[in-house]
């Protein structure tokens, strides 16, 4: 007797998914492309200092010393300028923009030295760093203290 050839069955779960992977890498592609920083955030432009040695004798104005605490309320020394209340800083503001008429009065870029709390809010250390772009100060320096 002949032997007959059964037919290969088909599996009825398989599926190709070449094309698929196509369409994810170009969806991927279309979204890194068309993605956009936040507005906000692109404006905070800030100059970290670096570990050369500086070229000049220092500057005549000693920086402004600003201290974010474990609660979010923001110190200048023992002072305190504003509590952790929502986004509005008007104390710090302030502060700040006169740090920085004295800065340029005297010829200097105006410094600040920011020590935050690892405790503290997000919020509270982005309230400085938006206080400080306002008032177009870039030279920062920030300490994270336990």
């Amino acid at each position: 007797m002949g032997k007959r050839r059964k037919k290969p069955q088909e599996s009825i779960g398989e599926m190709d998914i070449s094309s698929l992977i196509d369409v994810s890498f170009l969806l991927l592609f279309y979204f890194l492309v068309s993605s956009s920083l936040i507005e906000t955030e692109n404006d905070l432009k800030m100059n970290i200092p670096s570990s050369a040695p500086p070229t000049s004798e220092g500057p005549s104005i000693e920086p402004l010393y600003i201290t974010i605490r474990p609660n979010g309320d923001i110190y200048e020394g023992d002072q305190l300028l504003d509590r952790y209340i929502g986004f509005e800083v008007p104390l710090l503001s302030s502060r700040l923009e006169f740090y920085n008429a004295s800065a340029k009065a005297t010829g200097e870029e105006p410094t600040v030295q920011i020590e935050v709390s690892m405790a503290a809010e997000n919020q509270s250390f982005m309230n400085v760093l938006n206080a400080l772009a306002g008032e177009q100060i870039s030279q920062i320096s920030v300490l994270g203290v336990q």
